[in-house]
């Protein structure tokens, strides 16, 4: 049956909605299951391929019932936009962003810390890290922690979890071997400092808008510029005592021999 003006305009107006939640939603569901094409641009390509198709289909369905083609093509591109920048924004995640892991850690103790990033640091960033992380292995770049000592052969193992209600964007960093203790101290403040040093240069979208306010007056609070973390200055001459003998400025390590009994534990 074929169909009326009156369909033929609601279609113009729904069916551009329709393409742009299954681009979304084949979007979403390529970053969770991993498969597939994961860039944003290759689904907004779609979009704009689906739209297109739409509008030429309506066009020539309004031309057999004696309608406007260009009347028809301008509403079907409205809505399309409309879909794009209006309603879009408004669309809670449809499959929803989930946990994403690359590498692996290996058996045994080890240990692990966080990173905050920013609101496009997604797989291809992570796999980026990995591989960054991965490289200081092979570039000794460790082995300036440990006081002569050989460095160990790292694992690494990185996830990222994608913002909750109650959670900011993070990736954590898990690796073993186990570096902890007081003979530890250098390189555990060393490995943190390294893996910084890889995300910095990488994670460079916009920070995620979390919203803050301050709870006082109720203003937007700014949002916090990252920063790279201070190198550790290590005194590799207390390195056996029970005091600190890891410290962030070569003034702070220097007072450490005339006046150690302040830091100690």
């Amino acid at each position: 049956m074929a169909p009326t003006r009156r369909s033929l305009l609601w279609q113009a107006i729904l069916l551009p909605l329709v393409i742009y939640v299954v681009a979304v939603a084949l979007n979403d569901f390529a970053l969770l299951r991993e498969v597939g094409p994961q860039d944003a641009t290759f689904w907004l390509f779609v979009f704009l391929v689906g739209e297109t198709a739409l509008a030429l289909t309506l066009a020539l369905r309004a031309i057999r019932i004696d309608a406007s083609p260009w009347r028809t093509m301008g509403i079907t591109a409205a809505a399309a936009a409309v879909s794009m920048y209006v309603v879009g924004p408004l669309i809670p995640p449809i499959v929803g962003e989930s946990e994403i892991t690359v590498g692996d850690r290996g058996p045994g103790a080890g240990g692990g810390f966080s990173q905050s990033v920013g609101a496009r640091f997604g797989k291809t960033e992570l796999d980026s890290a990995l591989a960054s992380v991965n490289r200081l292995n092979a570039a000794h770049a460790f082995e300036q922690f440990t006081c002569g000592d050989a460095a160990p052969t790292f694992r690494f193992e990185l996830t990222l979890h994608p913002q909750a209600e109650y959670s900011e964007r993070y990736v954590t960093v898990g690796y073993t071997p186990d570096v902890g203790g007081q003979r530890n101290r250098c390189l555990s403040f060393g490995l943190s400092y390294l893996v910084d040093s890889v995300f910095f240069p990488i994670d460079t979208g916009p920070p995620v808008k979390y919203g803050y306010v301050n709870p006082e007056t109720g203003k937007p609070l700014p949002d916090e510029e990252h920063r790279m973390s201070r190198k550790p200055v290590c005194r590799c001459d207390l390195r056996d005592g029970r005091g600190e003998w890891v410290m962030f400025s070569p003034e702070a390590a220097a007072a450490l021999g005339a006046d150690t009994a302040r830091y100690r534990q």
